[in-house]
């Protein structure tokens, strides 16, 4: 679910001041823009600006006048353009219209139109900054409902048209939705608004969910900086993914219906509300840092909202194995996948276009790393430095050298060598302890390969009687040696078990090695749309696996191969790998319910309706034993509509 969400913020300069329309006609999915925007002109007279592609070349008037509009060059989803004005401030109209209907966070069509103001430039902009202070006009149907970014400060239906007016008072990245809204307002000290494309009975569980989050955010970042919050629901064309399930705007949020049909769910809102002040109210300048910063700590505040939430076990399975139905990559596994892939860089790395694995990294070390940093410094400490400087960076910009100032003062402790070690290269401690018992004496032997990290971890000793012992574990070298007294019998030493310090494991690499190919497979197809990989190297694959399977390479793989068979059609031989799939010795649990899936649709494809059922009722039987924490089971019941699924309104994964 969530692959790409809310984009870093851009540079954050002096505010230009716009009064924007925009007319909508959902019916023939069109927009048309007017707007003044005042900025100040360079000393030789050519103003340039930016445009999304999905508009057209616009008309500029100055001062009365029509001037000249150049073409200048395209630059990833916009299109720079210069006019000719004198020198000093001026005015600028604009007049242009769409002429696609679909970019990224940005959709027009009759059931829903939308922008995202970071995403697609759905407005003029001179300079780097998209923040604007000014007024924002929209024109629509009477039917359509505006939520965009500012205060609305009118809503009315005349001539059978509705015009709704926002003013932005603070430096604010315009954003809009427009849709035949049912809309639910929850009082609270932060009211809370839901803007569905439906009804929905648990609108206000969403509003109470959103209620505490902000609470557990609050605590962490300091007051949340808007007077109220919002979630808008956007749908997508079914044949086109627009790039995001969920993306944060100043007071409100967009979530995609699947998000909104799967109900209120800790971790993705968690996430896209911490953006309110990484990214949103706070960003960075000088091209350093700006993915782990926002994208970063706005996962590392879901991860403080799941604790609160679920508990400190929930927590934990989110730092180890990924929160269930939100992402099995956004995790220490999840790095641990990208790493082996060849796509891990350092985590302070900010590519010049945007990337998807950059985003990703963030996302799963990066949000990992701020938590042991955040042990590190000691919880209070790491909060008060955020609070200062969302409290000091309010609408405004740092950089990456400010943050860490921020932080060191907040610690007695040097932060160079942890910011060098864990932000600055590439890769990840891989930990481990060896033990033995030596008479009254257990000797402990702390291990890590290099290159070797300061690491400071917990060591649980576990005793015979059920008791056990605490010890801090610090070293940098590669081995260190430890002697601890006895007075009962040991049975088990154990290196940060619940896994606060983010690292990996000695299995955990072997894992991961012998799966890389199925990883990357399916790495590059959620992020690519396509794969470096064909059948040839499946097959080579599996002629390659080490037996003995401990790690199910072989299940995986023969997995892989029916969906690539599904594609040519071919259903015969993709029931052939999935049935030898379900009969090697190792199979990944977490995978098994996408096997009956996969086996139902070509059971159906195949005409074989009985059979459907019988794989669908298998994957009930292993959904259960997961309690239905995989997303086949939402994929299923979206499938097979005629098929009956358990109900599940009890279950904690599907409230």
């Amino acid at each position: 679910m969530s692959a790409l969400t809310c984009l870093f913020a851009l540079a954050f300069q002096p505010d230009p001041s716009i009064d924007l329309t925009a007319s909508l006609d959902p019916e023939h999915q069109k927009m048309t823009v007017k707007c003044e925007l005042s900025v100040a002109a360079p000393k030789d007279g050519v103003v340039e600006f930016q445009l999304g592609k999905q508009f057209s070349t616009p008309t500029v008037e100055c001062g009365g006048r029509q001037v000249e509009v150049k073409r200048i060059r395209e630059q990833d989803r916009e299109v720079v353009y210069s006019v000719p004005v004198s020198p000093g401030n001026v005015h600028l109209s604009f007049d242009y219209s769409s002429i696609e209907t679909k970019g990224f966070v940005f959709y027009l069509s009759p059931e829903e139109c939308y922008a995202g103001g970071y995403n697609t430039l759905w407005f003029p902009v001179v300079g780097e900054s998209r923040h604007m202070k000014g007024r924002l006009t929209f024109v629509t149907p009477p039917a359509f409902l505006v939520k965009a970014s500012g205060r609305e400060t009118g809503s009315a239906v005349q001539d059978g048209q509705r015009k709704t007016v926002f003013d932005m008072e603070d430096p604010l990245v315009p954003t809009f939705a427009a849709g035949p809204f049912v809309v639910t307002r929850v009082p609270g000290r932060v009211p809370v608004t839901t803007y569905f494309l439906k009804e929905r009975e648990n609108s206000r569980a969403f509003a109470n969910g959103c209620a505490e989050a902000l609470r557990v955010l609050e605590r962490e970042f300091g007051p949340y900086p808007f007077p109220d919050f919002s979630i808008i629901e956007t749908t997508k064309p079914r044949d086109d993914n627009l790039g995001f399930s969920g993306a944060s705007f100043e007071g409100f949020m967009f979530g995609d219906s699947p998000a909104m049909d799967a109900g209120f769910h800790p971790a993705y809102f968690g996430h896209e509300m911490g953006h309110q002040w990484w990214g949103n109210l706070v960003g960075l300048s000088g091209g350093t840092g700006d993915y782990v910063f926002n994208e970063g700590l706005a996962q590392y505040g879901s991860l403080q909202v799941v604790r609160e939430m679920d508990g400190t076990k929930m927590a934990r399975r989110y730092r180890m194995d990924g929160y269930p139905l939100y992402s099995d990559l956004q995790c220490s596994h999840g790095a641990g996948v990208l790493r082996v892939m060849g796509r891990d860089r350092p985590l302070s790395d900010t590519p010049a276009e945007f990337s998807n694995y950059q985003h990703a990294l963030a996302n799963s070390k990066g949000f990992l790393v701020w938590e042991t940093l955040a042990h590190r410094m000691g919880r209070a400490n790491f909060s008060r430095a955020l609070k200062e400087v969302a409290a000091s960076h309010r609408f405004g910009l740092l950089t990456w050298a400010d943050v860490w100032l921020s932080l060191q003062a907040r610690t007695k402790s040097d932060l160079k060598t942890f910011r060098q070690e864990w932000f600055e290269r590439a890769g990840a401690p891989v930990a481990w302890v060896d033990w033995k018992l030596d008479g009254d004496k257990l000797l402990v032997t702390l291990c890590q390969k290099e290159p070797t990290y300061h690491l400071d971890m917990p060591m649980v000793i576990q005793f015979k009687d059920g008791s056990q012992k605490v010890v801090r574990a610090e070293w940098s070298a590669t081995t260190r040696t430890l002697t601890v007294p006895l007075r009962k019998p040991v049975i088990r030493v154990v290196l940060d078990p619940d896994h606060e310090t983010f690292h990996s494991t000695p299995e955990l690499e072997a894992e991961l090695q012998a799966n890389k190919l199925f990883w990357t497979f399916d790495v590059e197809e959620r992020y690519e749309g396509k794969t470096t990989l064909d059948k040839s190297a499946l097959l080579k694959g599996l002629d390659s696996i080490v037996q003995p399977d401990s790690h199910g390479s072989e299940f995986l793989l023969r997995f892989t191969l029916s969906g690539l068979l599904r594609r040519e059609k071919n259903y015969a031989e993709a029931e052939r790998e999935l049935l030898q799939a379900l009969n090697c010795a190792a199979r990944a649990p977490d995978f098994l319910p996408h096997v009956y899936l996969r086996l139902a649709a070509n059971a159906k494809d195949l005409g074989r309706s009985e059979e459907v059922r019988k794989w669908l009722d298998k994957l009930v039987v292993a959904e259960s034993v997961l309690d239905y924490q995989t997303d086949a089971y939402v994929q299923a019941r979206s499938r097979f509509p005629d098929f009956t699924f358990p109900d599940l309104t009890n279950s904690p994964m599907h409230k």
